[in-house]
């Protein structure tokens, strides 16, 4: 599902309240800004060096993508010739030692993941500043004159160790009281039943133009169980010079939007039982 109506965003009288066990597990931003693949190449190993003191765990995304093409409206994929895409990773622990905090950097992109699992006490301020202090070195080392585009995610988890509260003694999830947009499903029956699959993207109307998405995923494995997703993902153009102070202050705006949006997407119940924190 999709939508794609201006939203007004009206700032509120006081503050979203802050949750002792909200059900976010990883926050990531990535900043996206021109940059050629010969710049890239001349610099990375530099790079390198200068990131893995703090980040030593060099564990590289490694995808091979296929090319598709439309004849008759019928997808077409060349499985004969797949291109091998790497994606740098530097992490502070390796994803068998407990994947935690982590820089990516692609061409044109510095992506930042900071884990959040229950209990950490990591909050937006912890990514905030660890961002703001790699982000003046990527943009020097790499020439970066002006960033473009911004994203900020926070995914949360919905599963029987994060939030239990929420499975019945069955073993299944009760989402509908989760969830605003599941709480009132139109017909007769007897429960909600995996998997689950929604997306809604709006735009928030402001120039330059800035969106933010919603995804409701089932992440169900054997391994954990039945388990949601659930994705608040901002999108914006940097706009003015696009240097550091730009993009710091998109940051903080993007957190903002996503905070409003939480508050709006978890139903009352939800909310209570990640328990506020006393104003």
């Amino acid at each position: 599902m999709s939508d794609s109506t201006v939203t007004q965003v009206i700032p509120n009288a006081a503050s979203p309240p802050a949750y002792v066990n909200p059900p976010v597990i990883e926050r990531v931003v990535t900043l996206h800004a021109p940059m050629t693949a010969e710049v890239f190449e001349a610099n990375i190993e530099r790079w390198k060096q200068k990131v893995t003191p703090e980040y030593p765990a060099e564990e590289p995304l490694i995808e091979w993508l296929v090319e598709m093409e439309e004849k008759d409206g019928v997808p077409l994929f060349d499985t004969l010739a797949p291109k091998l895409r790497i994606t740098h990773r530097f992490s502070k622990k390796t994803k068998a030692e407990g994947f935690d905090w982590s820089i990516r950097c692609p061409v044109g992109k510095f992506t930042m993941n900071m884990h959040s699992h229950p209990g950490s006490g990591r909050r937006y301020d912890h990514l905030r500043k660890e961002f703001a202090k790699w982000l003046p070195q990527w943009m020097e080392h790499f020439g970066v004159e002006r960033a473009e585009l911004l994203n900020l995610g926070y995914i949360n988890v919905l599963r029987r160790d994060v939030t239990p509260q929420f499975f019945n003694k069955d073993g299944g999830l009760e989402l509908d009281k989760v969830l605003r947009v599941f709480s009132e499903i139109p017909g007769k029956h007897e429960s909600l039943e995996p998997p689950y699959d929604c997306r809604v993207t709006v735009n928030l109307g402001n120039a330059p133009a800035r969106k933010l998405s919603i995804r409701v995923k089932d992440a169900t494995t054997p391994a954990n169980g039945v388990a949601i997703k659930v994705t608040l993902e901002t999108l914006a153009q940097v706009s003015g010079e696009g240097g550091i102070s730009e993009v710091l202050e998109l940051l903080d705006w993007s957190h903002e939007r996503i905070i409003e949006r939480f508050e709006q997407v978890f139903t009352d119940e939800a909310k209570a039982s990640f328990t506020p924190e006393a104003q």
